[in-house]
C-alpha cells in the first residue's frame, strides 16, 4: 500500500468485502457506518437472512447452537428442581423420625 493519509472512505473500502449487504447498489454510499456483524445497528448476527446471503449457514449454525444451549440450561434447571425437592422430602421424613 502506498503511503497516504489514512480516512474512513479508505477503511470502509479495505473493511467492505468483511460484511455482506444488499446487490443492489453501492453499498459505501448508503451506509453511514460499519456495524458488528452485519448491515444492522445491534450487536447482533443477522437472524433474517435470503438463501443467497453468504452468512446464511453462519446463521442456522449459531441458531441451532443457541437452541441447544437453551435446552441443556432448561433441563438443568428441571434437574435441579428435581433433587432439591426430593432432598427436601427426605430430609423432612428422617427429621420427623428421629422425633
Amino acid at each position: 500500500m502506498k503511503k497516504s493519509d489514512l480516512s474512513w472512505k479508505l477503511i470502509r473500502e479495505m473493511f467492505d468485502k468483511m460484511f455482506s449487504h444488499p446487490q443492489n447498489g453501492d453499498y459505501l454510499s448508503e451506509t453511514k457506518t460499519l456495524n458488528f456483524y452485519g448491515n444492522d445497528g445491534v450487536c447482533l448476527f443477522k437472524y433474517f437472512v435470503r438463501h443467497d446471503d453468504p452468512q446464511h449457514t453462519y446463521v442456522w449454525v449459531i441458531l441451532a447452537i443457541d437452541f441447544l444451549s437453551f435446552i441443556i440450561i432448561t433441563c438443568s434447571y428441571v434437574a435441579i428442581s428435581f433433587f432439591t425437592e426430593n432432598s427436601t422430602r427426605q430430609v423432612q421424613i428422617a427429621g420427623g423420625a428421629k422425633r
